[in-house]
């Protein structure tokens, strides 16, 4: 990053929204006073999925704009409001002004501002949340200090006392959570998405949401498990013993969550380091309830706008396989964690549907539109195993197996961890999945199985030649002697002939292959599809071509 000869200048801390929001027009304010954050030292960190950087305005108004991983760039201390830079025998000072990013507003007709969209977006950005007096996104809190206290003495006395007596207040009937409508969760997502949207792209969310029984009951006292079986009983279940759940169970307020919907453990969760990991086990411990309460809110992170960006019913057992720690996979499996709790938020689904997510009040999931190319990096398949084997999480994938996670549930989309190990490349994954009982023969909602999945995706060179290693894994072997065998391939899914009807398979390898929309398609046409399209030439093509 360029700097002027021995400027002083002033320096900002900003955060740079991904692309993705760019459709908004942004201006950056200072924060007010109390807003201010109080650091005493530099340590760069990842707030969520935006990427800080620093922005240093030299005496004549230039702008430079550059990396915030100042460690790596050049030596830098900060001493309250004031950094100083050493460069060589050169001393840089620079006084800190605090920024956030917020929505300018639309002038409508008459001139006039209006005033309802993004108020919202405002308002939190005015107020921080009490939450993070507890735990900031910073490294700092509250509780941090007494945690630290407590590890470097081995007496946990006060920060036991602390999380006992003054963290009931945050939470539902002191800890014991409450019973909650999903109607009402959805809703509340519904109306959140909406406000970050167009008139034009706003969607109101579909179905009827029946009367709340929740209404007629009062939570609070030891009746909370008596409720919760009475309601499984009210909604029934399938042959299979399993309903959409029209009931979900939150511990943390509503009102005192964070910008992201998050409680006091997705806040601890978010930083993952060793002090925190150890804080979020003490919660767990204290309030059980708290393993599985989920990010609600699907809007806000940090104090900034974010277009698209919800991480919606993700859980503290998802946070864990991102955070790559099997340690902590494992201790909240052991203390009750949900194995098969669904993420449904937008950040985890593929790009080119995040447009077309619709709410319904008749279940909890997002409806998404049928076509899909499944892209984007962080399309994850809503399931703890789902998640485990897109990361390439070997460790926690076999944790969450041992603990009977099913490798053949479907997300949405109708895709298996199998389908999933295709779309991101993982040749290794694809075996181990394979190897723990996940079906070959699973097809997800456009009818593709992950052979003909990665014939439509093309993929083959680029994942260690993920299409043969499929095509083994279906193949029969029928004998082997020395280096020489012989293998049968089942041509339901190879070949462009039904075997049922006698009509065209449209979704077969080799037609999905043949009319491919790009030239990789065509790289696949050798090895077996090769000699099975020669065959099929030989026989039938070039007798009606005679």
């Amino acid at each position: 990053m360029p700097f002027l000869s021995k400027v002083i200048g002033s320096l900002q801390l900003l955060i740079r929204i991904p692309p993705s929001a760019a459709g908004f027009d942004y201006s950056w304010q200072p924060y007010n006073e109390a807003a201010k954050i109080g650091l005493k030292e530099w340590n760069p960190v990842h707030i969520g999925f935006a990427t800080p950087c620093v922005l240093v305005i030299d005496e004549e108004g230039h702008e430079y704009l550059g990396s915030a991983d100042l460690k790596e760039e050049f030596a830098t201390t900060v001493i309250k409001d004031e950094v100083f830079r050493l460069e060589g025998s050169a001393i840089y000072k620079f006084k800190i002004t605090y920024c956030s990013r917020t929505k300018k507003k639309k002038k409508m007709g008459n001139g006039e501002s209006s005033g309802t969209e993004g108020d919202g977006v405002r308002k939190q950005g005015k107020s921080t949340p009490k939450l993070y007096q507890l735990v900031d996104m910073y490294g700092g809190g509250e509780l941090i200090p007494w945690m630290k206290h407590a590890k470097k003495t081995g007496d946990s006395t006060i920060i036991d006392e602390f999380i006992e007596t003054k963290l009931k207040e945050f939470m539902y009937n002191s800890g014991k959570g409450k019973m909650v409508a999903v109607a009402e969760l959805v809703r509340i997502r519904n109306r959140e998405r909406n406000a970050m949207l167009s008139a034009l792209k706003r969607k109101k969310g579909k179905g009827k949401s029946g009367p709340n029984i929740l209404d007629e009951f009062r939570q609070e006292g030891e009746n909370q498990g008596d409720l919760k079986k009475a309601l499984k009983l009210l909604e029934g279940e399938d042959k299979r013993g399993k309903s959409e759940w029209k009931y979900r169970e939150v511990t943390w307020k509503l009102e005192e969550r964070g910008l992201m919907g998050e409680n006091l453990v997705g806040v601890c969760l978010l930083q993952g380091t060793a002090i925190h990991n150890q804080l979020a086990m003490k919660l767990i411990k204290a309030y059980p309830k708290l393993v599985n309460d989920i990010f609600i809110s699907e809007d806000y992170y940090g104090n900034f706008y974010i277009n698209y960006y919800y991480t919606e019913s993700l859980s503290p057992l998802h946070q864990a396989i991102i955070n790559e720690d099997p340690a902590m996979v494992l201790f909240l499996l052991r203390h009750g964690a949900d194995i098969n709790q669904r993420c449904y938020g937008a950040f985890f689904c593929p790009d080119d549907q995040k447009s077309s997510r619709t709410d319904s009040l008749e279940h909890e999931y997002v409806d998404l539109s049928l076509k899909t190319a499944y892209n984007g990096r962080m399309y994850f398949g809503e399931y703890p195993l789902s998640f485990a084997a897109c990361i390439n999480q070997a460790d926690c994938y076999r944790i969450l197996i041992a603990k009977h996670a099913d490798p053949n549930r479907k997300d949405t989309n109708g895709n298996t961890v199998l389908h999933l190990a295709v779309i991101h490349e993982l040749s290794e994954m694809l075996k181990l999945c394979y190897d723990t009982g996940a079906q070959l023969q699973s097809m997800n909602n456009q009818n593709l199985t992950p052979l003909t999945l990665a014939a439509h995706l093309a993929k083959k060179e680029i994942s260690d030649e993920m299409f043969e290693q499929i095509l083994k894994l279906e193949a029969n072997v029928i004998w082997i002697y020395g280096d020489a065998s012989s293998y049968a391939y089942p041509l339901a899914k190879l070949d462009t002939i039904n075997q049922e009807t006698g009509e065209l398979n449209d979704d077969s390898a080799l037609s999905l292959i043949v009319y491919g929309e790009t030239t990789k398609h065509l790289q696949l046409l050798d090895g077996l599809l090769g000699d099975l399209l020669k065959v099929k030439w030989e026989s039938f093509g070039r007798k009606s071509n005679n």
